[in-house]
């Protein structure tokens, strides 16, 4: 099979990173994320102007951070179906690391278009020489008060980023061009998989009560089990989780309930009354909650086995948080 390298590029929007970072700032794969004029400079020449045009080229090299990889790829073929294949996979893990990026601090980082050159020089070939493929990636995520607004990231929180999003996607090969690891999915049977499929949605929304139902139904797929009574079930469990004591549970339950409550209204047609300040505040405290409960569920072995098992298991383990059994 023929190898040829290929580059990929991506701007990074909303984001500031502290200092410039040097070449070895892997994310996931191949793709790196970058700061560097000169890397940036690389990645466009005067083909790569003419096909994506001058805005795009110009944008490229502006200075804000970008996705990028340089990298020797076996190509099966090199129709354009097969190089779109492979930027899909490569912009996919950039949306993915923004993801990431959230579990570190509330944010709107996002990533708009990607480009891939292939074969990464100039020369004409039988095949069809040089190409620029494009694609832009449709969401777009705001911050819990549904604002799109530039944040600082320091190297030390973006070297955190990374390491949460080798916990949730795990090591991706160079190789991989596939659609099998995506942001989550909302059919699979982990609890977290599906937690983060809604948490694309409350990030996605550009509505505040949006936004609440979409963290309310993430909160859902972690720890309910019945229907029955479901706001005072999950805002219990999530307190009982996440709470630092008494006290701060059941703020935890109380803000909880107020937020399915417009999470209620909203989805069963209901008017919806309060002023956008109520729902600013509801939407940052979910947000909260919600990292808080996902980055437990994702470093506690013990509190994801609770929760990824028989909906009776779940039960007993939560009864026995909340009856504090065991405890010495």
């Amino acid at each position: 099979m023929q190898t040829e390298i290929y580059s990929f590029v991506a701007v990074i929007d909303f984001l500031r990173i502290d200092r410039p970072l040097g070449s070895r700032w892997k994310v996931a794969a191949d793709v790196k994320i970058g700061t560097s004029e000169s890397t940036a400079r690389q990645l466009v020449n005067p083909n790569f102007e003419f096909q994506a045009g001058t805005i795009e080229t110009e944008n490229i090299v502006s200075g804000k951070p970008f996705f990028y990889a340089i990298t020797e790829y076996p190509l099966k073929e090199k129709s354009l179906d097969a190089q779109m294949r492979l930027l899909n996979a490569r912009l996919r893990l950039a949306v993915m690391f923004c993801n990431s990026l959230w579990f570190i601090k509330d944010n709107s980082v996002n990533v708009d278009r990607g480009f891939l050159r292939y074969p990464f020089n100039d020369y004409v070939n039988q095949h069809g020489g040089y190409q620029t493929s494009l694609n832009s990636w449709m969401t777009r995520f705001s911050t819990a008060n549904g604002e799109l607004t530039k944040i600082e990231f320091s190297t030390l929180e973006l070297r955190k980023a990374i390491e949460m999003h080798k916990e949730l996607y795990g090591e991706i090969p160079n190789n991989d061009d596939s659609e099998g690891v995506t942001p989550g999915t909302a059919g699979r049977s982990s609890r977290l998989s599906r937690a983060l499929y809604f948490l694309q949605g409350a990030r996605a929304s550009n509505d505040l009560p949006g936004k609440i139902a979409n963290y309310c139904t993430s909160f859902e797929t972690l720890v309910s089990t019945n229907s029955t009574e479901l706001a005072h079930q999950v805002a219990e469990r999530v307190a009982v989780l996440i709470g630092n004591d008494p006290s701060d549970s059941l703020e935890i339950y109380r803000n909880l309930k107020r937020a399915y409550a417009t999470r209620s209204k909203l989805v069963h047609g209901d008017n919806l009354t309060a002023n956008n300040q109520r729902y600013m505040n509801e939407s940052i405290l979910c947000d909260d909650y919600l990292r808080r409960l996902l980055t437990l569920v994702i470093s506690d072995a013990a509190v994801n086995q609770g929760i990824e098992q028989k909906s009776q298991d779940v039960d007993r383990f939560f009864l026995e948080k909340l009856f504090n059994a065991g405890q010495s």
